[in-house]
């Protein structure tokens, strides 16, 4: 079994992550632990975005991934993709696809 950890408030990861979004001119989506950062369409910002996100996550003590035309920034640990690569090694699963 995988337990996943009860994450925190995230009100104040949240309002920063309004202002950057807002100041750089890209959407922000609000997570339960988390955020992402879209900047489909602003390409030319990717550099940027990530040295901004990346610097908000070190203030907040949280997780920076980068992804495709996104940034995302969450609560550090195990996460669902991690639970459910762990049921999906579990009867009746496992050896499934």
């Amino acid at each position: 079994t995988l337990d996943l950890p009860v994450r925190g408030d995230f009100g104040d990861l949240h309002a920063d992550g309004r202002r950057l979004a807002g100041d750089l001119g890209i959407l922000l989506e609000e997570k339960p632990s988390g955020a992402a950062f879209h900047y489909r369409g602003k390409e030319q910002l990717e550099e940027e975005v990530a040295i901004a996100v990346s610097k908000l996550a070190e203030r907040h003590d949280v997780e920076f991934r980068r992804g495709a035309m996104v940034v995302e920034v969450r609560a550090p640990g195990p996460h669902k993709g991690d639970a459910l690569r762990t049921m999906m090694g579990e009867a009746p699963f496992a050896g499934g696809t």
